[in-house]
């Protein structure tokens, strides 16, 4: 794992939204980064990643409709031998 994201739990202005940015991660066997957390909103920024064979993950760990995961300049670098048949435009 490069990195798992969670917020500050005694900082409860991170009860509503957090935000991690400033990352890289290269060469990583499993996702560059993770973040998983009680929060509406997860933002993913200013990131880049390179060579991980699982990419990102952003998950919202509470039940609801209004969960909102943002992702902004975010860099993916890396090789596939294969799309996969949900993306068939980027072939």
């Amino acid at each position: 794992m490069g990195a798992y994201f969670f917020p500050d739990p005694a900082d409860s202005s991170q009860n509503s939204c957090v935000e991690f940015s400033d990352f890289k991660a290269y060469h990583v066997l499993e996702q560059g980064a993770i973040a998983y957390w009680k929060t509406p909103e997860i933002r993913f920024k200013n990131m880049s990643f390179i060579d991980n064979i699982m990419g990102i993950t952003t998950m919202g760990g509470m039940e609801s409709d209004k969960i909102v995961l943002k992702q902004e300049n975010i860099h993916i670098h890396g090789e596939v031998e294969e799309y996969p048949d949900i993306c068939p435009e980027y072939r």
